[in-house]
């Protein structure tokens, strides 16, 4: 499986937000949303195959769905400085008169002290 990999700055004691774009991107790359199609629900998790269990885990402020209904994010903290984790959204969307339709990606974050 193809994962997008980021690098991310880490801070243990911080509450860094990670987002997904699904709607069409400001440099008008098409996105994985149809037109007129929006996100109902949106479900995070969080592996890795370096830790058994992961120390990267949603922070207090938990996962939204943007306004627009095409974004969505999650609050990460935690996380060990050198391990690679798999960062997964699966989403939900709706559509006028076509019905649901659901997507997974995962994101390959690695953590780096600052």
């Amino acid at each position: 499986m193809a994962y997008q990999r980021y690098t991310v700055t880490h801070d243990p004691d911080s509450l860094e937000d990670y987002g997904r774009n699904w709607g069409d991107a400001p440099d008008g790359t098409t996105g994985w949303l149809r037109e007129g199609e929006y996100i109902v629900t949106s479900e995070w998790t969080i592996s890795s195959d370096q830790e058994a269990i992961p120390t990267l885990k949603p922070g207090g402020q938990g996962t939204g769905i943007s306004e627009d209904k095409l974004m969505t994010v999650v609050y990460l903290e935690g996380g060990t400085a050198g391990i690679t984790y798999k960062v997964t959204n699966s989403i939900i969307s709706y559509e006028n008169n076509l019905g649901n339709r659901k997507c997974t990606r995962t994101a390959l974050l690695t953590c780096c002290e600052r």
